[in-house]
């Protein structure tokens, strides 16, 4: 018999530096300082992604990283937007959410999981 880990990789329960934060979100074109909303659309980017951008930067509480998934459409039409920073599909989801200071999904439940093993709040 044999035990088996959790769904999560162990890379979500690693804290990073201040300095590690500040070099992902570089590194991705987000600003050092300030909040950011981290936004993530699923595999195919789907759900009510654009309106959901817009609430959020005309609320003025946060920078939005959006995770586009596949969807190069909607990555195409959110990219070059003030305060936005749109990505493809990302191996580095967890560096991404240590960069960022809240999780804003759409029910996924791995996404949420990666989340709360990470120590990142969420907006359902």
């Amino acid at each position: 018999m044999r035990a088996v880990g959790g769904l999560v990789s162990p890379t979500f329960e690693q804290e990073q530096t201040a300095a590690q934060r500040i070099a992902t979100r570089r590194a991705v074109g987000l600003p050092v300082d300030g909040r950011v909303a981290l936004l993530v659309a699923g595999s195919e980017g789907m759900g009510e992604v654009v309106p959901t951008v817009e609430a959020i930067v005309a609320s003025g509480v946060a920078d939005v990283l959006v995770l586009c998934g596949r969807n190069d459409r909607l990555r195409r039409q959110l990219s070059g937007r003030d305060r936005v920073v749109a990505l493809g599909w990302r191996s580095d989801v967890a560096a991404l959410m240590a960069a960022s200071d809240v999780l804003v999904h759409n029910a996924g439940g791995l996404s949420l999981t990666e989340a709360l093993t990470a120590g990142l709040p969420a907006v359902t």
